[in-house]
C-alpha cells in the first residue's frame, strides 16, 4: 500500500492534453451516437419562434420519412463538437493544475472546479462560436447544402454575425460549469473512499512503482454524470433556446438580444414555449452525459496507459542507443 505521505509520480497524474483527447473523443462519441434525438430538440427550439412549425412533437419527428432529417447537418456538428469539447476538457484540466500548482494543495476543491470550468466555458464560447453558427445553420438547412466552414465564412457579410447568441452561449458557461463542479466534486469524493486494493500499479518505471491511474466505476460514471447534466440542463434550457434562435440566419428573431429573444418566445408562447424541446434535450443529455462519463473514464485511462507504454519504450530504446 502506498504511503499517506508518498509523493504522487507525475507520470501518475493524466496531464491537459489527455484529458482533452479524453473529452473530446468521449463527447463527439456519445453525440454521434445520439445525434437524432438533439436534432429534434433543435428543431424544435427553433420552431418556437415560427408559429406554423410549433405543433411538430418528438413522435411526428421520429417517422420513417424523416430520418435524413434527423441526421441534417451532423458533419458540421461533430467537427464542432470535436474542436469544442478539445477546447474546453484541454483549458479545464490545465486552469486547475495551475490553481494546485499555485495554492500548493493535493487535490482540487469545489472552488478549483468552479474557477476552471468557468474560465474553459469562456474561451471555448469565443473560440468556438463561428464554427456553432455553421454548425446550427447546417442542422436547420438554412446553409448550402455544399458548404464547407470557409465557404460559409466567406459567404458572411457581416463577420459579427458568427457570433451571434455569444451573450446566451457566455451565460451557457453556468451549464458545464454545474456540471463539472458536480460531477468532479463526486468523482473525486467516491475515488478518495475506493479501497486500498483498487489503487493498484501499472508497473515500474526507474526501479519505482508508478501508481495506476483512478476511475470511476461504469456505474458509478453513469449515475453521476446523469444526476450532474440532469441538474444543468433544467437550470439552462431557455437560455439555449435563445441561443439555437440567435444562431439561425434565416429566424425572425435572430436581430434581437438575448434578453429581447426571450421576451418574445415567452409573449409568443408562455413558459412553455421557452421550454420548447425539453422532453427531446432531456433525454438526450442524460443519456449523453452517461455515456460520455463511461467513454471519457475508460478513454482517458487508456490514453494514459499507452502514455507510460510509449515512455517506457521510448527511455529503453534510448538507453540501449547510449550503451
Amino acid at each position: 500500500m502506498r504511503s499517506p505521505h508518498a509523493v504522487l509520480d507525475p507520470s501518475a497524474v493524466p496531464t491537459p492534453i489527455m484529458h482533452g483527447m479524453a473529452g473530446a473523443l468521449a463527447n463527439t462519441l456519445s453525440i454521434a451516437i445520439l445525434y437524432p434525438l438533439d436534432q429534434i430538440r433543435t428543431l424544435q427550439q427553433a420552431a418556437s419562434s415560427a408559429p406554423s412549425r410549433s405543433g411538430t412533437s418528438s413522435l411526428q419527428l421520429l417517422s420513417p420519412k424523416n430520418i435524413p432529417l434527423l441526421y441534417q447537418g451532423i458533419g458540421s456538428s461533430v467537427e464542432a463538437l470535436l474542436v469544442s469539447y478539445f477546447v474546453f476538457f484541454f483549458t479545464f484540466a490545465y486552469f486547475r493544475r495551475l490553481r494546485l500548482r499555485v495554492s500548493g494543495k493535493g487535490k482540487p476543491s469545489p472552488a478549483d472546479n468552479l474557477i476552471s470550468s468557468m474560465a474553459a466555458g469562456v474561451i471555448n464560447v469565443l473560440v468556438t462560436s463561428p464554427l456553432w453558427v455553421y454548425a446550427t445553420n447546417k442542422r436547420l438547412g438554412l446553409a448550402n447544402r455544399g458548404d464547407s466552414f470557409p465557404s460559409f465564412l466567406m459567404r458572411t457579410e457581416k463577420w459579427s454575425d458568427l457570433w451571434k447568441g455569444t451573450a446566451a452561449s457566455l451565460w451557457l458557461v453556468s451549464n458545464p460549469v454545474v456540471h463539472f463542479v458536480v460531477y468532479e466534486s463526486g468523482r473525486l469524493a467516491l475515488l478518495s473512499r475506493e479501497p486500498a486494493r483498487r489503487r493498484g500499479f501499472s508497473g515500474v518505471e526507474d526501479g519505482r512503482p508508478v501508481e495506476e491511474v483512478r476511475v470511476l466505476t461504469d456505474r458509478q460514471a453513469v449515475v453521476l454524470g446523469g444526476v450532474a447534466k440532469f441538474c444543468a440542463t433544467m437550470a439552462t434550457y431557455p437560455l439555449q433556446l435563445v441561443q439555437t434562435i440567435l444562431r439561425a440566419q434565416g429566424s425572425s428573431q435572430a436581430s434581437l438580444s438575448t434578453l429581447g429573444c426571450l421576451l418574445a418566445v415567452y409573449r409568443r408562447s408562455g413558459v412553455f414555449g421557452c421550454y420548447a424541446g425539453l422532453q427531446a434535450k432531456l433525454t438526450q443529455t442524460v443519456l449523453n452525459a452517461m455515456l460520455m462519463s463511461v467513454l471519457y473514464e475508460r478513454i482517458l485511462k487508456l490514453v494514459h496507459h499507452n502514455s507510460l507504454v510509449f515512455s517506457a519504450a521510448l527511455k529503453k530504446y534510448r538507453s540501449k542507443l547510449a550503451e
